[in-house]
């Protein structure tokens, strides 16, 4: 009886072990591999072309990420015109009747056209309230008020134009100061280099810059208002009231 208990429990004890063993025999065997197909293979056998093919898609994903607007297809910007083509294109704008004044001419013209809008309105109306008035003017009341709708159709051409040479003026503006910025930079970088004489290709350029800011401190200070005229050559230079004559 007691070999019986004995033999049972040896029994189930190398069942437990089995099972033991077979769990760790699952757990440590990897998992079967996926028949490759024909492009895995070559993909997976031919290692620079598989290299080579990720960076140029890389690189492809790097340029629609970097302009977004070409992936979803928005429309690009127009690029600006260049001051050449501004220029040709105003020209090519005929206008009939342009007239050239003077700065002292269109002050004169201003003073004599100061008449109000009613006024003018009114002075229209008595054109037309008679014939005679007509016949005296040389013009009918018609066509006055037509000149005086193009006229103001006209001012808004020149409130265009205003806008269009502010904003032009404002930006050349802009341009120029940073130039200045940046020239201005670079010539205080060269001041610093030349200073070492493994750098003396610098010190001529040094140089005539100093010559020509001096040279424009000068000219400014000569137009300066209330500066003196400098005397004439072989002119004597004026003495003082107490210095005694020699």
């Amino acid at each position: 009886m007691q070999w019986t208990k004995r033999s049972a429990l040896l029994a189930e004890e190398r069942n437990i072990l089995n099972r033991t063993v077979r769990m760790v025999d699952h757990a440590l065997t990897p998992p079967p591999q996926p028949a490759l197909t024909p492009v895995h293979a070559l993909a997976v056998t031919s290692g620079p072309v598989r290299s080579y093919s990720l960076g140029e898609n890389d690189m492809n994903t790097n340029e629609k990420n970097a302009n977004p607007s070409v992936a979803v297809g928005l429309p690009q910007p127009a690029p600006a015109p260049t001051p050449e083509a501004v220029v040709d294109q105003l020209r090519a704008v005929q206008i009939g009747e342009v007239a050239p004044l003077t700065a002292s001419e269109r002050r004169k013209l201003r003073r004599r056209t100061v008449t109000s809008n009613p006024v003018l309105q009114a002075q229209i109306n008595v054109i037309g309230a008679h014939d005679l008035i007509e016949q005296a003017v040389g013009q009918p009341a018609d066509d006055v008020r037509q000149m005086y709708d193009e006229s103001n159709r006209w001012t808004a051409v020149e409130d265009e134009l205003r806008r269009m040479l502010s904003g032009v003026v404002g930006a050349n503006i802009i341009r120029r100061q940073r130039i200045s910025l940046i020239a201005g930079r670079g010539y205080g970088i060269a001041l610093q280099l030349a200073r070492d004489p493994a750098n003396a290709i610098l010190v001529p350029h040094v140089q005539e810059i100093r010559r020509l800011k001096s040279f424009s401190r000068r000219k400014k200070a000569s137009q300066a208002p209330g500066a003196p005229a400098s005397p004439a050559p072989g002119t004597p230079e004026p003495q003082d009231p107490g210095t005694p004559k020699t």
